[in-house]
């Protein structure tokens, strides 16, 4: 059952891919070093997760279909995080000439491209809840927590009493557990 698209190998062997052109000078420049092609590439990268496990499954309409939303949300949510840590950084990323979203844009402009992504990932997987297409408890259980992080990342970026390099560290990267327990939960209880 493994592997069973033609397609499966090639999806399959993109990670490797990534890595080289992410980390190696093949070109002028690596790819992290080029403006938001550093935020696409790693947000592909991630997102193509689910699509890795509809190949190794066979790809199924609905499973495809499934693993295509879930990989969007994915996208979204790791360009967002990906962009905090653009935030983060800006004053050393401005120093060493790193011409990130945040350095070309400013921080408020950021900000901004992060609301946009929060938004449309929420409403992204409400929509797929609605429709069917994913189960509606874990969907909106991860759209509800998803769409509070993002605007927890927005007043953190905004706050003079908060470490925003610990916040970054600690609860950007920490995302992705709590929006895997609305599913664990699921697997656990089968609601």
């Amino acid at each position: 059952m493994m592997l069973t698209s033609p397609y499966a190998g090639v999806i399959v062997s993109l990670p490797i891919l990534f890595v080289v052109a992410y980390s190696l000078k093949l070109l002028p420049k690596r790819l992290k070093e080029i403006f938001i092609v550093k935020n696409l590439v790693v947000a592909v990268a991630w997102s193509l997760i689910p699509i890795y496990v509809a190949a190794f499954i066979g790809f199924e309409p609905h499973l495809l279909m499934s693993s295509f939303i879930v990989s969007i949300f994915i996208f979204l949510r790791i360009f967002i995080g990906v962009v905090m840590f653009d935030i983060r950084d800006v004053a050393g990323d401005i120093a060493a000439g790193i011409q990130t979203i945040p350095v070309r844009l400013g921080v408020e402009k950021s900000l901004v491209i992060v609301r946009f992504g929060n938004i449309g990932s929420f409403i992204l997987f409400i929509s797929a809840a609605i429709c069917g297409m994913l189960n509606s408890v874990v969907a909106i259980s991860a759209a509800v927590i998803a769409f509070c992080m993002g605007f927890a990342y927005e007043w953190a970026v905004k706050q003079d009493k908060i470490d925003f390099r610990l916040f970054c560290d600690v609860v950007v990267d920490s995302e992705y557990v709590l929006l895997g327990l609305p599913a664990l939960f699921h697997s656990l209880v089968k609601i």
